[in-house]
């Protein structure tokens, strides 16, 4: 994954979020917005956590 290609954190975030795995989704939005603040896309899947969820 080219970490400089937004598309890679999108489609990982999609699978992490798919199968349940919301601890890892936030963890891999965060970190991806670290290098792309503006980026619409990960704000939004981030707004679709559910509250707790993100919790181990």
């Amino acid at each position: 994954m080219d970490p400089y290609n937004p598309l890679g954190y999108e489609a990982l975030t999609v699978s992490y979020l798919m199968t349940g795995k919301y601890a890892e989704a936030t963890a891999l939005i965060r970190k991806a917005l670290k290098i792309f603040p503006e980026n619409r896309l990960l704000r939004l899947m981030l707004s679709k956590i559910p509250p707790g969820a993100a919790s181990p």
